[in-house]
């Protein structure tokens, strides 16, 4: 049998602080606030193709989440900050693997408006970046 990760990964959110946590949030709402505006100009404003859509209002999230959170979430002071931005970027190409993926899956698959279906992806990437920013990006690289 498989590992189980659901335990690991919420005993790693069990052992952040309440404080951290909230400031992941903002940071967080922050740079999601980011894509969803982004995402619908362009979508619905601009009729671009949603795929295009979801793809570069994340790639925008991602530049403003970065900032947001070494700035908000972890007070953050490591430098050099090309190479941890490097990291960060590299790392978000999961988050928009699994973000774009259940976009899509829920607009072909279920008929999902395109703005819920974004929504929705967003909140799935929010744990694994959650994650791999506290104790990956923020941590190791301190």
């Amino acid at each position: 049998m498989g590992k189980d990760y659901s335990n690991t990964a919420n005993s790693l959110i069990a052992k952040a602080s309440s404080k951290e946590i909230v400031r992941y949030i903002i940071s967080s709402l922050i740079s999601g606030l980011t894509e969803i505006g982004t995402f619908f100009i362009m979508s619905t404003i601009l009729s671009m193709n949603y795929i295009i859509a979801a793809v570069v209002s994340f790639l925008i999230a991602t530049i403003v989440g970065y900032i947001a959170k070494r700035k908000i979430a972890f007070n953050n002071k490591y430098r050099p900050r090309r190479k941890q931005f490097g990291v960060f970027a590299i790392i978000t190409i999961g988050g928009i693997i699994i973000n774009t993926s259940a976009v899509i899956l829920l607009v072909e698959m279920t008929q999902t408006i395109p703005l819920i279906a974004k929504i929705i992806g967003i909140l799935i990437a929010f744990v694994y970046n959650y994650l791999l920013s506290k104790y990956f990006i923020f941590k190791l690289m301190a």
